[in-house]
Order: C-alpha cells, then sequence, then structure tokens
C-alpha cells in the first residue's frame, strides 16, 4: 500500500473568448460609417466674407456662391473661390520692388522708334455678375494675374505710347498718356469680367540721348518761364504803379472840386443874403438908420418941412453923450422914414 497523499484539486471554469461570427460585417459598416461621414462633411461647403465662389458640378459651371455655408452635392461637385477685394499687381524695374525678381518693366517703342520701359501699377478686382464668363477662361485666381491682367497691361501700355515721342512721356503729355491707358484698359477688362480701381505709371525710363534732350528742352522751357514771370511781375509792378497815380490824380480832382464847390456854394449864401439885404433897405430905412447913427454919436437933427429935399440935415456938433431924443423926435423920425 502506497504511502502517498491523495490531493483534490478543484476544477476551475475559465471562460472562453469567441471570436465574432461577423467581423466582416462590421469592418465594412466602419467603412461604410467614414465614407458617409466623409461625404457628408464635403457636401458643406463654406465661403468666408470678400469671397465669391464659383459652383462646378460634373465640370460644368452651376452659378457663384455668395460669403456662408452652402449645402451642395458631395459627388462631382466643387467650389473654386475668388477673392473680391481689391488685388495689386506691379510691374517695375528696379527687382527689389516689383512682383517678379529681375527687370519686370514694360519695354515699349515710342514713335520714332526709340525704345522706353516703364513702371506699372494696377489694382483691380473681379466682377461678381461676371465671375462665371470670367472663369470659362481663367481657372484660378493666380491664372487670372497671370493670364489676364498682366498680358493685358502690358498690350495697352504698348499700344498707348506707341503713338508718342519719347520726350512726350517726361513732359506735360505725361498725364494724358495715363489717362489713356486708364481709359483703354478700363474698357478692355470690363467685357472680361475685371473692374480697374486704378492704374499708375510710375516712371519712364528713357534712352540716354533722348534723357539729355529732354532735360535742355525742360531747362530751356523752364529759363522761358522765368522770363515771363519776370516780364508779368514788371507789367505788374507798371500797372500797380498807374492805378497808385490815377488815384492820387483823382482824389485831388475830388478835393479840388470839393474846395470850388464850397466856395461857390458860400459865395451864392453871400450873394443871396446881400441880395435880401438889398431888397430890405428902402430910402426911408436907409435915413433911419443915417438919424439913428448921428444921434448916436451926439449929432445934432434938424427936420425940413414934409417933402423939402432933403428931409434931413446932419449937422455935426461937440454934444457928444446928448440925452436920447424924447418920444416925439423918434415918431417923427419914423414918420420922415415911412414917408420920404
Amino acid at each position: 500500500m502506497s504511502n502517498t497523499p491523495n490531493f483534490n484539486i478543484p476544477k476551475m471554469n475559465v471562460p472562453q473568448f469567441k471570436k465574432p461570427k461577423r467581423l466582416g460585417t462590421l469592418i465594412a459598416l466602419g467603412v461604410l460609417v467614414l465614407i458617409a461621414v466623409n461625404l457628408l462633411s464635403s457636401a458643406f461647403v463654406s465661403v468666408d466674407a470678400n469671397e465669391i465662389g464659383v459652383k462646378i458640378i460634373r465640370g460644368k459651371i452651376e452659378g457663384t456662391l455668395g460669403p456662408g455655408w452652402h449645402l451642395i452635392s458631395p459627388i462631382g461637385s466643387r467650389v473654386e473661390r475668388f477673392s473680391t477685394r481689391i488685388q495689386q499687381t506691379s510691374m517695375l524695374r528696379n527687382p527689389s520692388e516689383g512682383d517678379r525678381a529681375g527687370d519686370d518693366s514694360v519695354e515699349v517703342a515710342s514713335s520714332e522708334g526709340a525704345v522706353m520701359n516703364v513702371d506699372v501699377t494696377i489694382n483691380y478686382r473681379v466682377n461678381k455678375k461676371l465671375l462665371v464668363n470670367l472663369f470659362q477662361t481663367i481657372k484660378s485666381e493666380d491664372d487670372l494675374l497671370q493670364r489676364i491682367v498682366r498680358p493685358g497691361v502690358r498690350s495697352v501700355v504698348r499700344d498707348v505710347l506707341a503713338s508718342f515721342k519719347a520726350k512726350d512721356a517726361r513732359t506735360s503729355r505725361r498725364g494724358e498718356i495715363q489717362g489713356l491707358v486708364a481709359s483703354r484698359l478700363n474698357a478692355k477688362f470690363q467685357k472680361q469680367g475685371i473692374d480697374v480701381e486704378s492704374i499708375d505709371i510710375r516712371d519712364i525710363y528713357l534712352p540716354e540721348n533722348i534723357q539729355a534732350q529732354v532735360n535742355e528742352s525742360i531747362a530751356a522751357e523752364a529759363a522761358n518761364q522765368r522770363v515771363a514771370i519776370q516780364r508779368k511781375q514788371k507789367e505788374t509792378e507798371a500797372e500797380t504803379a498807374r492805378l497808385v497815380a490815377e488815384t492820387a490824380a483823382a482824389q485831388a480832382r475830388i478835393e479840388a472840386q470839393g474846395k470850388a464847390d464850397a466856395q461857390r456854394i458860400e459865395a451864392q449864401a453871400q450873394a443871396d443874403s446881400n441880395r435880401k439885404i438889398a431888397e430890405s433897405l428902402t430910402p426911408g430905412l436907409i435915413q433911419l438908420r443915417q438919424i439913428e447913427a448921428v444921434y448916436k454919436n451926439g449929432n445934432q437933427i434938424y427936420f425940413l418941412p414934409q417933402g423939402a429935399s432933403p428931409n434931413v440935415f446932419l449937422t455935426p456938433t461937440n454934444n457928444v453923450g446928448s440925452p436920447s431924443p424924447s418920444a416925439s423926435d423918434q415918431a417923427a423920425a419914423g414918420a420922415i422914414a415911412t414917408n420920404p
């Protein structure tokens, strides 16, 4: 009989992991969900502020979209966005300033065949109403710049300057040239769906020999202008002196006329006064004044009968300070004055 002990080991129930029977189905569902989410997200597109979108479905343009969220077909559809802000491009001779490295200025030939270089800057924006037509020609904003804007500006600048002499570009006709470039370029671009906000001919570089001629012409014109200004100043000074002399003469005439008028008025007044005095002096009044004057000075008065001539004899005496005549004497004297 064996002495080995007997051990009873209890049985343990270990869970068994079973493989899912439909793993392929779950994977397929997951892929479908991802595709659905992807399609759903691509069905919503946003257009930012200051942008406009061109909706293209299976290669066909279906109109434009304004700023905001839009629902489109997720299959075979896309939106090409264009900025509605003002865009700028510069074609300059200085390589550190232009949009491109190196000399990017517009090379033109004048009417006499002189070769010039022109610096040009243009500000433009797409016309939202004509964007669909424009999109028939270009496919993006960079395409618009490279295929439409830059070539169009260069073409118009060359055509305009070809009708001017080289020296005209550096004289007073510079403004006329820029005005023609702006009007023709605006007419050209409007048909294509581009609005020109402004165009600036910043500088025009002439050949050295023509530039020297222009400098001489400008110097001669400046000298002529100085001479004209000096002549004008002298004419103005002479005219001023003439006006001053005429003013002084007129003032003198006015003063003399005033004095003459014053003297005439004074003489007329004196004459009128004398005339009135003369009209008021009757012979009797004169005799009365004579009697009063004689009596006042102390003279004796003799009365003759009425009608005798003379009526009054004045005899000087030394009776100065004699008493005043009596009332009867004064009445007699008054009678003589009244009835000479």
